[in-house]
């Protein structure tokens, strides 16, 4: 419900300080340009199918001024891909992590990265980021326009063509 209600509002701010492939920013400081917020978790799998799409989106339109920004919060497991062609093709031949404290879970981060070359920053969030958003099914995509008003949301996954459309739209 809380979901609905952002739509055609100002998207509720982000101010992460930690960003992996990226100089950390608030999300209000991309105004004048669209945002695609993925919020999601390297432990599930359509999280993990979606981030392909998301890396294609991102490089097509890059030059348009689109910004795609991956963010999840520390969790006790995650997964790390052996490489890009794991996720593509959903293989799963990488590892499994259990037991990770924060520390622990930004550097499984920093190996999900270096292993698939993902074009988009990385955002390590906060359970209050993830509420502002109502994220509680993942994953969840939003496109904020370039006024920073959310114009689209997509909860679960297999809405990556909805997302390119809504981004599409949006620039």
């Amino acid at each position: 419900e809380l979901r609905l209600k952002l739509l055609g509002q100002a998207a509720p701010e982000l101010d992460s300080k930690t960003w992996l492939g990226g100089e950390p920013k608030k999300l209000s400081e991309f105004a004048g340009s669209v945002v695609v917020l993925n919020f999601w978790a390297s432990y599930s799998t359509p999280c993990l199918n979606s981030l392909p799409a998301l890396d294609d989106l991102c490089i097509a339109h890059l030059h348009e001024g689109l910004n795609v920004l991956a963010v999840t919060r520390a969790y006790e497991h995650g997964y790390v891909p052996e490489d890009m062609n794991d996720l593509r093709s959903g293989a799963r031949t990488g590892q499994l992590l259990q037991g990770l404290d924060e520390a622990a879970f930004t550097k499984h981060l920093w190996d999900f990265r270096e292993r698939t070359k993902l074009r988009f920053p990385f955002v390590l969030g906060t359970l209050d980021d993830f509420s502002a958003y109502g994220a509680t099914s993942l994953p969840t995509t939003f496109v904020v326009d370039k006024q920073g008003k959310v114009t689209f949301m997509a909860s679960g996954g297999m809405r990556e063509h909805l997302v390119r459309i809504a981004a599409q739209r949006a620039l």
